[in-house]
Order: structure tokens, then sequence, then C-alpha cells
């Protein structure tokens, strides 16, 4: 169980810190994307996990490739955190903020 937090924490972290990454390149955002990026991270920091102590920072090669890259990377991170969370009602939140960066990443 402790393995399966752990791996649970981790993602939450990475995820967060693709979050960041967009909200620094939220010029780069249409309005359309922008209102998106901020429900989609309204809805994962809607859970009960703790915020990360230190900050996950994507690698260069991901926070500096081009918006879509970047949203579409945070959509497959939140994939992984899905997968990883053993909550049902917490996995469903991080689905609907999936779902949202999806869909925000057809808006222009």
């Amino acid at each position: 169980m402790n393995d399966l937090r752990r791996n649970t924490q981790e993602g939450y972290d990475e995820v967060y810190g693709l979050f960041v990454a967009l909200s620094d390149r939220s010029r780069e955002l249409s309005d359309a994307q922008h209102l998106g990026v901020m429900e989609a991270f309204n809805c994962l920091t809607d859970t009960d996990v703790p915020p990360p102590t230190a900050l996950c920072v994507p690698p260069p090669d991901v926070a500096e490739g081009t918006i879509p890259q970047l949203l579409a990377t945070t959509a497959e991170a939140l994939a992984r955190l899905i997968e990883a969370t053993a909550d049902g009602t917490t996995a469903l939140t991080y689905a609907r903020a999936r779902s949202l960066l999806i869909a925000t990443l057809a808006a222009r």
C-alpha cells in the first residue's frame, strides 16, 4: 500500500509540475485553452491529496515544447495518475481533469 501511495504522490507531483509549466506559459494559450487549463487544475486540486512539498519541474524538452505538446503530456501524466489511484472518487476527479485537457487540445 505504501508503494501505491508513493506512486500516486509522485504522479500527482508530476502532473502538478506540468500544470505549473502551463501556467508559466499562459500568455501562449487562447482564452478557451486558458479556461480549460484553469478548470482542469481546479479539478486536480479539489482532492484530499496534499500539494507537493517540492515542485517537480518537467524536463526542459517538455516544458519548452509547443502548447499542444505540453497539454498532451499533461493529459498522459493524468492518465498514469488515474491508473495509480486506488480511490475511485479521486480517480474520477482526475479523469474529469484529463477530459478537460483533451477538450482544451481542440480549443483554439
